[in-house]
């Protein structure tokens, strides 16, 4: 699939292709999940993920970096809710 991936990404002119498998509900049903990403700015990402099964559940991400270790995302969930984190990137050596 990473060729397969690579290949979408140079053809729909985007940063992020990704299918993986999915299992609705904790279900034996298999459905791919398909990723898309694009990377705005050198700061903002969008990132929009939907599972191909009847309930097409989506998830939507908006990423802004402030600084090499802190980004913010805000997502709108697959039960429709929204939500905004914070994340910190420490290093211990």
């Amino acid at each position: 699939t990473g060729q397969f991936e690579r290949r979408a990404e140079s053809l729909f002119g985007i940063d992020r292709f990704r299918v993986d498998p999915f299992f609705p509900g904790g279900s034996n049903n298999l459905f791919p999940r398909v990723t898309v990403g694009e990377q705005i700015s050198d700061r903002l990402s969008v990132i929009y993920s939907r599972n191909l099964s009847e309930l097409a559940e989506e998830v939507l991400l908006l990423e802004y970096r402030l600084s090499p270790t802190m980004l913010i995302v805000g997502s709108r969930e697959e039960d429709g809710s929204y939500a905004v984190d914070i994340h910190l990137q420490h290093s211990f050596r």
